[in-house]
């Protein structure tokens, strides 16, 4: 005899599926407006106190900055999209 498969497990398997890509659209969404000038100058407040983001704005500039913050959200979008990624 197999296993009862319950409703509950699908309804639950879909909603964390739907979950998932959500938060993945919104992290892709936030990584591809980094490379707009609008999003340079509204992330320059935050970007200018911290340690690390200012020594890298001195040495790559505000735009190439908010472009490698870019391309790392977007990676990690990405990884939340695969459908084999189960948490």
């Amino acid at each position: 005899m197999g296993t009862r498969h319950d409703r509950t497990d699908d309804l639950a398997a879909v909603g964390s599926s739907v979950l998932r890509c959500a938060l993945a659209t919104n992290i892709l969404w936030i990584g591809a407006l980094k490379f707009k000038q609008y999003e340079v100058e509204n992330d320059e407040p935050l970007l200018t106190p911290s340690p690390l983001f200012s020594r890298l704005r001195a040495t790559l500039g505000a735009q190439k900055l908010n472009r490698l913050i870019g391309v790392t959200e977007i990676a990690v979008g990405s990884v939340g999209v695969r459908p084999g990624v189960q948490s």
